[in-house]
């Protein structure tokens, strides 16, 4: 996907990028007015940022689409050397002010969510940009981690694995930038949105990932619309050297081997890394074997 604008500086590329990982607005680095009011900023933000047609279904969910384009155009419009005879908002940006204030609370065609069930979050598309040291590409897009999952959601919950937290988030810093990872064979433990394992594929140049998780609908969103979403799945093909199983520790991790088409076997899988971040302990749990 490659905006029809040059991407100017100041700011843009990071607002953009805390925009696609839904980060609160009270974090949001929303540029200074003077460059926000130039018209070939304000395309490139709409082109970037509020166009559907271009974004679905990556584009954030409505409300805080909303949230962010009233901050942005709050801060044009206030800014000391605004002329309204003069300065203008493209048109672009309003229609979708207009089109998103006159959507309904609960309007969520444009973006696909989900509500599993009463004690499970709403989920969305999430974008984590890529340390740049991880991928030597220049397209912005292809620089993007994408997960489905609830960003809002508050830990202790009863559904942490629908969020990738911080410590996944650093624990990828690190990974980004060393080659830990590169031509091996990784497993990771308790990955609930599956960044991690995404990450380590897509850019780090891992050999083979297994993504574990004991929920089996975080596995059935990882192993649909999140390998989808990442290249990794198609009408056509899937790419076998990543997917999500459905994993109790303590218990056996088998690969299906086959000798002959007549006779399978279940044989042990051996990885090379074992990868977990935010990771809950339960004592009733069988501990793993070393």
């Amino acid at each position: 996907m490659e905006s029809p604008t040059q991407a100017p500086g100041d700011g843009i590329s990071r607002l953009i990028a805390q925009y696609f990982e839904l980060v609160d607005l009270k974090h949001l680095a929303i540029p200074s007015s003077s460059v926000l009011k130039t018209p070939i900023t304000q395309q490139h933000i709409y082109d970037d940022m509020f166009n559907e047609d271009l974004l679905s279904p990556l584009i954030p969910p409505a409300t805080y689409r909303l949230r962010v384009l009233k901050q942005i155009i709050a801060r044009i419009e206030n800014d000391q050397q605004w002329d309204p005879e003069e300065d203008e908002i493209i048109e672009p940006l309003m229609m979708a002010m207009t089109d998103l204030m006159s959507q309904p609370s609960n309007h969520h065609s444009s973006e696909m969510m989900m509500m599993a069930d009463a004690e499970e979050p709403q989920l969305s598309f999430v974008s984590y940009m890529v340390p740049t040291s991880a991928a030597a590409l220049t397209d912005r897009e292809r620089k993007q981690v994408t997960t489905f999952e609830s960003r809002g959601l508050i830990y202790g919950s009863g559904s942490t694995g629908f969020r990738t937290w911080e410590a996944a988030l650093h624990l990828g810093t690190y990974l980004a930038s060393s080659d830990v990872v590169r031509g091996k064979k990784v497993i990771e433990l308790g990955a609930g949105t599956g960044f991690i394992s995404l990450l380590c594929k897509k850019f780090l140049g891992a050999e083979r990932v297994l993504m574990t998780d004991g929920n089996v609908k975080l596995v059935d969103l990882f192993n649909g619309p999140c390998l989808e979403q990442n290249s990794f799945l198609t009408e056509n093909a899937k790419d076998e050297a990543i997917q999500g199983r459905q994993w109790f520790w303590g218990e056996p991790l088998l690969l299906e081997g086959e000798d002959d088409e007549d006779n399978k076997e279940l044989v042990p899988e051996q990885f090379d890394i074992a990868l977990g971040a935010d990771l809950r302990f339960s004592r009733g749990l069988s501990i793993l074997d070393h």
